[in-house]
């Protein structure tokens, strides 16, 4: 037991912090009766000041590399006789420590390392934080302290820390005087909105997300709260990690963290909430009192102030300490696992994976004893809250009532009023127009200079009572104003000049409702002001970025950087558009007509510049006669920007993924809108990017796990190909049919693989030849249609021709090469493991070299290995190398792949020790629960499992 005396814990604070913050930690921990005193704590101080002190200017605040090289001296002189080492920081504190850690490895001091057994990050901003950001940067006394410089977004030394961190420590594969392998885990704050989660979780493998805001994330109320566990844990495993067994646990396999992985926030968006919300105190005030709904529905047509309603009952909820979660519906799936994973946390349930299941979300829901108000918002498409073919107010979807008798609520904003489509259970409250005097106080309040308040009625009522009308004149009237001079409608710069603009432009006597016509009028007048200060590409940009799906948009992925007049669609011989994109954004987004993310980082820029467009701006220029009547040119363009992104990015390697993730939505969206539901198209060149922008997505979408989109997709434009003037024969027809074959091969129906393949074989030999490289691409997988079916010798020399050809196409490392070899290697597995074995050894070695180790394919070679280990009966080994893959795969239980490791893992427990059945039937329910809900009941994989619990009941009952 004396060894557990070794275990010291070193505290470091953040920004304008000190020790204090640590106390409550530090009474738990010292009180904690499992930890039986063994950890000794210890702070670490460093100024760091709000303000440079004026009255010394001989004194400077420290820089963060300057606090870096003070607790080096701190470790290395005061606490060099501690064995094993364990840091714990918050928010600053973490770049402090990124930095001296960086610092020893740049330094060849990283054996140094060796006694930090783990390192704990809570809210640490490793890109930066964007709280107050543009007042930080007006804010001169701000600039005089350089720690707060570190929060710039993606501060240059903050990356060069983490860019050596991530392969120096994180990824390591062995321990040198520059590498060194520490546990690193980070944690982010569910409420916290000065360093988001997601910016804390993304970079570092280990991480999760605990309740708190950025603050209380390190103030535990008591030995139950998530942070406060997290921290045990670790030190909990550093204790006991010298009597730790040598193959890892089924239990800890199952509870691996969380991999790194694209994810949104659900924090209600604060920035929202930065005017008053007039007009709308009685709708309210009904909606908060009603207590025979709980579940509420804001409906009505875009731009009525839904969204900013559902946001005014966030904030009050959280002003009572509710917990809330804001999901835009658009991105439903990653909200979904994000509050999952979190609330798990919360409720001490993270060992248990993360199950992105709507039951699993309201197991959660209804387990918390703290009150909860869950947000959708722009439920537009409603089908989305629930199951396929499943009507919403069957509430067996995302979408549900709260139990009776509990503290839960959900608010939904959408345009459909039909109270039917929700449900009785569900309140659906019509959110109407502005009165004429509530929309003269929004008016007044935004543009005081504008004239007076009969005048702003006037205008008001003028503009419908719609609020993003009123806005979007508010934004026109502040800009002419501050600009001092009048807009394009000559005079128009106050309330009365803007409405009879208003009545002389777009005046109609017909009696219809004109609110959306109302909305157009605005955004064309806004346009024109932008014209007017020489932005007169900027109708052309917009309404060529309308065409792509409503989910935020990759701006400078998508535009590159450059003059716009070197698209024809911006092409002028005035040269009007020959200007970069960004000023004509900033234009459009001054306005309102667009909101801007923007991320300052040159080697960030595709994942951190999106723009959104208000949906209902988005409707009105999709819909304008200008896009009608060049409806080619600007899907044509949008087609070629999409394409040349998808091409740039292979949708197979894992580090793409997260710019798959922000292309796909548009990818799918611009491909059906032009091949599928719009008119015919000639256009061949433009069809043929649609095509191969098609062909990656569903290569994407398929490597990934997500077949039932990419199904789609393939299906409708297999079966469609004459409406665009194309057969099933041609080339590009051809590629969409081989991925047809592989999701017949993901579904589990290798026979109708087998068919397609072939099929496309023949076909493609007689195009480009018998060893093209797509031609091999297709012998390759219709050999593995053939093995899966158990043809084994028809199989083998297939393969092996296949492998020597890709040797000579492309080279014996090339990723689809090793992809091949993997496949005969599994094949000669039949009958000969070792062989196998070996193989096997020298594909992951040449993986390791070049991609991800929880890339899908490499994790699906391991798996491979761990079966050939179990049939040469070195059962040890095979636990050892299906536990260490899913260790590396992280918390995506229901991954293709993982799954697969998931039942070898079982299956080498249960040939290395038959004893704890009960164990092994569990996991292998949960694995089956699994199966059926992501491959369904009648595919191979679910059935295997099937039959081993069943043979496994069998011998429990017997």
């Amino acid at each position: 037991m004396a060894a557990r005396t070794s275990v010291d814990v070193v505290l470091i604070h953040g920004l304008f912090s000190s020790g204090e913050v640590w106390r409550r930690f530090e009474e738990l921990l010292l009180a904690d009766p499992e930890l039986g005193g063994s950890v000794r704590l210890h702070r670490f101080d460093y100024p760091s000041p709000r303000f440079r002190s004026l009255w010394r200017p001989d004194q400077r605040v420290p820089e963060v590399d300057d606090i870096a090289a003070l607790l080096r001296t701190r470790l290395h002189e005061e606490l060099a006789d501690v064995e094993r080492l364990v840091l714990v920081s918050h928010s600053q504190g973490g770049l402090v420590v990124q930095r001296y850690l960086a610092r020893a490895l740049w330094h060849g001091e990283a054996r140094r390392l060796a006694r930090i057994k783990h390192v704990v990050l809570f809210a640490c901003p490793n890109s930066g934080s964007q709280f107050a950001l543009s007042l930080r940067r007006k804010t001169r006394w701000f600039h005089r302290n350089p720690q707060e410089g570190q929060l710039e977004p993606f501060n240059r030394a903050v990356l060069d820390s983490q860019s050596t961190v991530l392969k120096g420590i994180v990824h390591a594969t062995d321990n040198t005087d520059r590498t060194w392998r520490v546990p690193i885990a980070a944690y982010g704050g569910l409420s916290d909105n000065i360093v988001p989660a997601t910016t804390v979780t993304y970079l570092f493998p280990k991480n999760g997300v605990v309740d708190g805001d950025h603050f209380s994330i390190v103030q535990p109320q008591d030995s139950r709260s998530p942070s406060y566990q997290a921290v045990r844990r670790t030190l909990t495993k550093v204790l006991s990690e010298e009597h730790a067994p040598a193959v890892t646990a089924p239990e800890a396999v199952v509870a691996a963290p969380e991999r790194r992985r694209t994810a949104v926030s659900v924090r209600p968006p604060h920035r929202a909430r930065s005017s008053r919300m007039v007009g709308r105190d009685d709708l309210m005030a009904g909606l908060i009192s009603d207590r025979a709904h709980r579940v509420h529905v804001l409906s009505g047509l875009g731009g009525l102030g839904k969204s900013r309603i559902a946001l005014e009952l966030a904030h009050r909820a959280q002003e009572e300490d509710h917990l809330v979660f804001w999901v835009e519906v658009p991105r439903i799936n990653l909200a979904m696992r994000t509050i999952i994973s979190g609330l798990q946390h919360g409720l001490g349930q993270s060992g248990t994976g993360v199950d992105v299941t709507p039951d699993a979300l309201w197991r959660l829901l209804d387990a918390l004893d703290r009150p909860w108000l869950l947000v959708f918002d722009n439920a537009d498409d409603v089908q989305r809250l629930a199951p396929p073919g499943v009507p919403v107010a069957q509430g067996s979807g995302w979408l549900r009532e709260p139990r009776a008798g509990g503290s839960g609520r959900v608010v939904v904003t959408s345009r459909d009023q039909n109270p039917r489509t929700w449900g009785a259970w569900c309140g659906v409250h019509q959110v109407p127009r502005l009165a004429p005097d509530d929309g003269a106080s929004v008016l007044r309040e935004q543009v005081p200079e504008g004239g007076t308040s009969a005048q702003a009625r006037d205008l008001s009522e003028a503009l419908g009572g719609l609020p993003l009308a009123l806005h979007a004149c508010a934004r026109y009237l502040n800009s002419v104003i501050k600009s001092g001079s009048g807009g394009p409608e000559r005079g128009v710069a106050d309330f009365v000049s803007y409405h009879d603009a208003l009545s002389r432009r777009f005046h109609s006597s017909d009696g219809q409702d004109l609110a959306l016509q109302e909305v157009g009028n605005v955004v064309a007048m806004s346009l024109k002001l932008l014209g007017e200060r020489g932005l007169r590409c900027a109708p052309t940009l917009l309404r060529l970025l309308s065409c792509l799906n409503i989910a935020p948009i990759p701006y400078d992925a998508l535009l590159g950087r450059g003059p716009l007049s070197r698209f024809a669609l911006f092409s002028s011989f005035s040269g009007a558009c020959d200007q970069d994109y960004g000023p004509t954004l900033d234009g459009l987004a001054d306005l309102g007509l667009v909101e801007l993310e923007r991320v300052d980082s040159s080697t960030s820029a595709e994942l951190g510049r999106t723009l959104t467009i208000h949906p209902l701006v988005h409707q009105e220029l999709r819909n304008s006669p200008e896009v009608r009547d060049r409806r080619v040119e600007h899907y044509a363009l949008c087609l070629r920007l999409l394409a040349d992104v998808a091409r740039a990015h292979n949708p197979d390697i894992t580090e793409h993924w997260a710019t798959w993730s922000m292309i796909a939505p548009h990818a799918v969206d611009v491909t059906r809108r032009f091949l599928v539901t719009g008119p015919p198209q000639n256009d061949r060149g433009a069809v043929v990017d649609a095509l191969e922008l098609a062909r990656l997505t569903a290569r994407y979408l398929i490597a990934s796990s997500v077949v039932t989109p990419a199904e789609d997709l393939v299906e409708s434009l297999v079966r469609g190909c004459a409406e665009y003037g194309f057969t099933p024969e041609d080339r590009e027809l051809l590629g969409l049919r081989h991925e047809r074959g592989r999701i017949a091969l993901e579904r589990g129906r290798p026979e109708d693989a087998e068919a397609e393949l072939r099929a496309v074989i023949e076909s493609r030999t007689r195009l480009l030849g018998f060893d093209h490289e797509d031609t091999l691409a297709s012998r390759h997988k219709h050999a593995k249609a053939l093995a899966e079916q158990g043809q084994w010798e028809e199989a083998l020399p297939l393969l092996r021709d296949i492998v020597d050809a890709e040797h000579t196409v492309r080279s014996p490392e090339h990723y689809d090469t090793m992809v091949v070899r993997h496949s005969l290697a599994r094949v000669v597995a039949v009958d000969d493991p070792e062989e196998a074995a070996g193989m096997l050894r020298e594909i992951l070695e040449i993986r390791h070299r070049h991609w991800a180790r929880e890339a899908p394919e490499t994790l699906s070679v391991r798996r491979t290995l761990a079966t050939c280990l179990i049939r040469m009966g070195k059962f040890d080994e095979a636990v050892t190398e299906a536990a260490g893959a899913l260790e590396v795969a992280g918390d995506q239980p229901r991954a293709h792949a993982v799954m697969a490791l998931r039942y070898t893992l079982c299956l080498a427990l249960l040939a290395r020790d038959a004893s704890d059945q009960d164990g092994l039937h569990r996991q292998l329910l949960a694995l089956l629960r699994d199966q059926r809900e992501v491959l369904g009941e009648e595919h191979p994989d679910t059935a295997r499992t099937n039959r081993l619990v069943a043979k496994l009941s069998g011998a429990g009952s017997g």
